[in-house]
């Protein structure tokens, strides 16, 4: 496939996935230097040693936190095996008059089960690798309007979370987090921007590394290790300013973790604040309608009056480090 092609290709997953920015990359401004200054102090952070944990202990502890703070939603699930016995060959786009042939036979092995019945494997990493698949019939963008495959009727499924095979108290925040973008990406058009994709993920694993561990331990861990990924995301997107060398998903997904994980932090924070229950329970109820499909994460941002700007205050990031 040609760059030419990639790009194509990217841009009409995107639009076919729900997100009407299409693609967006941060812009790296003079706005980013005393945070990147502040976040030097941590450029060396090695994660600590933490005590192994099962899988299924790591699973246990995911749905007692769901339980507690959410009513989760079925899922779509495609087996990756079964794609491949009957030729279909996921991440590929489609002309229309091809996925619709396609469409009836694909979504039929799509099955609808609990998010925690999702198939984990485990890959080389640590307690915070993870990723979840979602193996799509992606269909071009010229086609995509007005069709039978409308975003009312798509189904977006997913197969398996990859995780750290480094199994600690940390994989289970981590499994917590991958979860949540099945809730929310379930939803096509549950934000317009896909800069926001990690903002309500994020924000679980560190409710969730909070939930584990009163004391915070566990919390700063999660904090340190994304801030020197931060760093080392954005010293990468300034090298490419000049070197050209990444590809537009690369681009994608480095600008995705800067916005998303400015936005997190500020949404924690302010969640954190927060004194009375009732006023901490409405960050989690506006999570949930999001989830259900109620209201986009552009909404939930503005319920709590939290932009990009803010995110980049110099003050909340050396609370947080």
């Amino acid at each position: 496939m040609s760059d030419l092609d990639r790009l194509k290709f990217l841009k009409n997953k995107l639009q076919f996935l729900g997100y009407k920015n299409g693609l967006e990359k941060v812009s790296l401004n003079k706005s980013y230097d005393p945070v990147i200054k502040e976040l030097q102090k941590v450029s060396n952070y090695k994660m600590p040693k933490l005590e192994p944990l099962s899988l299924d202990e790591i699973k246990n502890d995911a749905i007692k936190f769901y339980e507690k703070y959410f009513d989760v939603h079925d899922i779509y699930y495609i087996n990756e095996q079964l794609l491949n016995e009957n030729r279909f060959n996921p991440n590929n786009c489609f002309k229309l008059e091809d996925a619709i042939k396609l469409s009836k036979d694909y979504y039929s092995l799509a099955k609808s089960i609990s998010p925690f019945s999702l198939p984990i494997e485990l890959v080389d990493g640590d307690a915070m690798t993870g990723e979840i698949r979602k193996p799509l019939i992606v269909i071009s963008n010229e086609d995509y309007v007005n069709n039978t495959l409308s975003s009312e009727k798509r189904i977006i499924p997913f197969s398996k979370v990859l995780m750290g095979r480094d199994l600690t108290k940390l994989s289970s925040a981590t499994y917590i987090y991958e979860l949540a973008h099945a809730e929310q990406e379930s939803n096509p058009g549950y934000t317009d921007s896909i800069l926001n994709k990690e903002v309500i993920t994020i924000f679980l694993e560190k409710l969730a590394a909070l939930e584990l561990d009163s004391k915070g331990e566990l919390l700063k861990i999660s904090e340190r290790r994304r801030f020197v990924h931060f760093l080392n995301i954005y010293r990468l997107l300034k090298l490419n300013e000049f070197t050209h060398t990444l590809s537009p998903e690369e681009l994608l997904n480095n600008s995705i973790y800067i916005h998303s994980t400015l936005l997190a932090e500020k949404l924690f924070d302010l969640y954190l604040e927060e004194r009375k229950q009732k006023k901490r329970d409405k960050y989690i109820y506006n999570i949930q309608d999001v989830f259900d499909g109620k209201i986009q994460i552009e909404e939930l941002l503005a319920r709590h009056d939290v932009t990009i700007q803010k995110g980049k205050d110099l003050n909340l990031v050396k609370k947080h480090i």
